[in-house]
């Protein structure tokens, strides 16, 4: 079982396969995820889900959710081959940035000997 207290001092390998942006748009789910989907590609990263107040509402799964206008956007590097180098980072964060679009938060998404250590919104697979 994973043991996240004793995972970074215990583990074999540790990687970055993605990041958390929290975005901040007033727009609805649909439309947001239809306009990250092409930046996140140019850049070298999926758009893998949209969450808001801990429910996945992009793609939809048909779940119910009053939504605000902080999103959780969850980013998976394309091509997972090693350790998310940091100008990778910069480049998605450089294209995320809108008129419409502004980021505030990023937690990088990693994995200890090769189990996620991170949790999945509401919905998400």
């Amino acid at each position: 079982m994973f043991d996240p207290i004793a995972a970074p001092l215990a583990t074999q390998s540790r990687r970055v396969v993605g990041l958390d942006v929290f975005v901040e748009a007033d727009m609805p789910a649909g439309e947001l995820g239809r306009l990250l989907v092409p930046r996140a590609e140019a850049a070298g990263f999926k758009l893998k889900m949209i969450s808001n107040r801990g429910t996945q509402v992009f793609p939809s799964r048909g779940a119910e959710t009053d939504c605000v206008d902080h999103w959780r956007c969850r980013f998976l590097c394309s091509e997972p081959d090693g350790d998310l180098p940091l100008r990778q980072i910069h480049q998605l964060l450089a294209a995320l940035q809108t008129a419409d679009v502004r980021w505030m938060h990023l937690e990088k998404l990693q994995e200890f000997d090769g189990q996620p250590a991170f949790t999945k919104a509401q919905g998400e697979d």
